[in-house]
């Protein structure tokens, strides 16, 4: 059952006049137009805000015409990011609630809901009521947003629309340094970054520090302050860290070396006089895989001037710490200590710091640390080649070195009686065995070689020509006598183009070989000659191993077949043979056009003492060899008599004439004679 609890005269006459029927529908009208909300609504507005972080700012809530809307309360709440603002307050001064005296406010974090009534109702239109902020901790933008808002108990109806607000951020300036450290009687200069120009410094204390009116701190007394900049608005900032003014800067000075050198470094301080200074400790850690600490020396220190005790060094691993005392002040600035270091004999080239800490003088002033450092220059890395070699005694054989080294150059051997070198680095090897070469430059850099190995003879294949289908004898020399290198038994493995020329026999006639008969010998694989021999009685003289016949293959071709030593070894490689290539060049001369005479150059040549002559004939008959001198006079002869034909012989000249006396070094010729036709080779011998 709907009650209008107050209704006005006329309605009442009204119901009379209209009857019970008509009556209930007035009543109905009176109950729909006391109770319903009109169909219109009021407007309500947040307004906008802006700042700095630490402003307080006011926005207003904003409403249009409430005359005769029965408004007798009001609640709300106002939401927004709560790192930009709080709420500190509600102030209704100059509001349409003000008649209503203070209001109730709730501010928590990022919301604030208010709470209003009063005995008579709002009128009028403008701002309801007024929440206060205070901006900050973060700069950045927020939304005020109404979460709530009721008039009465709902009626009249509202619309809103939410506000903002704009926090700037504060400004601020940046001192620099941040802390730091000043003699006294020197100044650190302060810069300041952000704000606004001119700024002004301050010193906590200027007993101890003062700027004294520029950005100069100048320190007066030891002691720590704290230094404050102040831009034009009043904006400041305070070093995070004090500013120590300290009595004394000790200083590790530098030094330089190589590898392997002792270096010292020269511990310094500044004028003591003002202080009284009668003790010292300080501690310098370094790189100790760079650096040894050897100790400390006094000489020549205002420490031994004032006549301190000798300075004590205790060294640990990477550090050296230093005591010193006396009796009498410091008297002025100057080296207080030297330090000695040894530098690793393998360091590389680096500065090695030498980092100063814990000093303290007279027990009370803390020095100021200045570090120090040792500038290492490592030897220069040099390259001898080459690294290996194999050579025969008797050999040169020059070195280099690369690397940038400093000149002049120091050459030499491990084992001088197997080698020598000279100043250019060319070595001459002496005797059979292993060697190294080293080399020394002027700066100390160094490099050794690997082992150069030296072996007592050389073996030859000689560069000869071959006619076309003609056997001519190749005589298989050593360089040098056999003679005492203990040799009964020897392997030669030859190499040569099939293709072209061809063995056609093997002998040991005329060699060193002879009295050990005809070696083994297997030609079974084309262009591949393997040959051995062996005896009783070892090998002497300086003839020829072996003998090998080739003839050439192709008519009226002229080429070159290689004839190459791929194998030498005698008894089981003791002693140590190397070897030296050869070459076929074949004539292609045909078997009609080859001469009646063939006389070999002789093997070896030039020789020491004995020599080896082969030759042949084409016909059966009388020959004649004989040795001439440079002078033309016949000094020997050597073969005379009945030859067969296509045989090849080999008269050997053991260097003396037909009395058997040795002749002298010299220029020799030996001829040829058969038929009326002569051939003629030079020789010489060696003694």
């Amino acid at each position: 059952m709907l009650t209008v609890a107050k209704t006005s005269k006329k309605k009442s006459d009204l119901l009379e006049s209209f009857g019970v029927v008509a009556a209930a529908t007035v009543a109905l009208w009176l109950l729909a137009t006391a109770f319903v909300r009109p169909s219109w609504a009021v407007r309500l507005d947040i307004g906008d805000g802006s700042g700095t972080v630490g402003d307080t700012v006011i926005v207003g809530i904003t409403t249009t015409n409430l005359t005769g809307l029965n408004v007798y309360s009001y609640e709300l709440k106002v939401t927004w990011t709560s790192t930009r603002a709080s709420v500190v307050g509600a102030p209704e001064e100059g509001t349409l609630t003000s008649p209503w005296g203070a209001v109730t406010f709730n501010a928590g974090s990022g919301q604030v809901k208010v709470v209003a009534a009063g005995e008579t109702p709002l009128a009028g239109s403008g701002t309801l009521i007024n929440l206060k902020f205070a901006l900050g901790p973060s700069s950045g933008s927020t939304t005020l947003t109404f979460a709530d808002f009721i008039f009465n108990e709902g009626a009249p109806n509202d619309t809103i629309t939410n506000g903002s607000l704009n926090v700037a951020a504060r400004p601020t300036i940046t001192i620099t340094p941040n802390s730091g450290q000043v003699l006294v009687g020197d100044s650190l200069l302060f810069s300041t970054t952000g704000g606004t120009a001119p700024y002004t410094y301050t010193s906590s204390d200027p007993t101890v520090a003062d700027f004294r009116g520029n950005a100069y701190l100048k320190g007066v007394s030891p002691g720590s302050v704290y230094a404050t900049a102040r831009d034009q608005n009043g904006i400041t900032d305070v070093t995070d860290g004090p500013i120590y003014v300290r009595a004394i800067r000790l200083t590790a000075g530098t030094a330089a070396g190589r590898p392997g050198d002792t270096v010292v470094v020269p511990m310094t301080i500044t004028d003591p006089t003002a202080f009284d200074i009668k003790s010292a400790e300080f501690s310098v850690t370094y790189n100790e895989a760079q650096l040894t600490a050897l100790g400390t020396i006094d000489g020549g220190t205002v420490a031994e001037a004032a006549g301190w005790l000798a300075s004590a060094a205790g060294v640990t691993s990477g550090q050296i710490k230093v005591s010193m005392a006396g009796a009498a002040g410091l008297a002025s600035a100057g080296t207080l200590v030297y330090l000695e270091f040894l530098i690793d004999p393998v360091a590389s080239s680096t500065s090695s710091t030498l980092t100063v800490t814990g000093g303290l003088f007279s027990e009370t002033y803390a020095p100021i640390q200045v570090n120090g450092s040792v500038a290492i220059t490592a030897f220069p890395t040099l390259t001898v080649s080459p690294n290996i070699a194999t050579i025969v005694a008797g050999d040169n054989l020059q070195f280099t070195v690369a690397g940038g080294a400093t000149l002049p150059l120091t050459w030499g051997v491990t084992d001088t009686a197997r080698a020598s070198i000279d100043g250019s680095g060319k070595l001459t090897a002496l005797q059979a065995g292993t060697t190294r070469v080293f080399v020394i430059d002027h700066a100390g850099g160094t490099d050794t070689t690997g082992v150069i190995s030296i072996c007592h003879l050389r073996v030859i294949a000689p560069a000869d020509t071959i006619p076309y289908n003609f056997p001519r004898p190749v005589p298989i020399s050593p360089d040098r006598s056999l003679t005492g290198l203990g040799i009964y038994g020897w392997e030669l493995v030859l190499t040569y183009d099939a293709a072209k020329v061809a063995v056609t026999g093997v002998t040991t006639d005329g060699t060193a070989s002879s009295s050990w008969g005809m070696p083994v010998t297997n030609n079974a694989t084309a262009g591949k000659l393997v040959m051995a021999h062996a005896g009783m009685a070892p090998l002497s003289g300086n003839l020829p191993l072996v003998i090998v016949s080739f003839k050439g293959l192709l008519p009226g071709v002229k080429t070159t077949s290689s004839l190459a030593i791929t194998k030498v070894l005698f008894n089981e490689g003791n002693p140590c043979a190397l070897f030296s290539n050869g070459s076929l060049y074949v004539t292609g001369i045909a078997d009609g056009q080859a001469p009646r005479l063939h006389l070999e150059q002789n093997a070896p040549n030039p020789f020491f003492d004995s020599t080896t002559i082969p030759f042949a004939l084409d016909d059966h008959g009388d020959v004649r060899l004989d040795v001439y001198s440079a002078g033309g006079a016949v000094v020997k002869t050597l073969e005379t008599g009945s030859r067969e034909a296509g045989v090849w012989y080999f008269a050997v000249w053991d260097g003396t004439n037909d009395g058997g006396e040795r002749v002298a070094s010299g220029v020799y010729f030996c001829r040829l004679k058969a038929g009326g036709v002569q051939l003629t080779r030079k020789m010489v011998l060696l003694r």
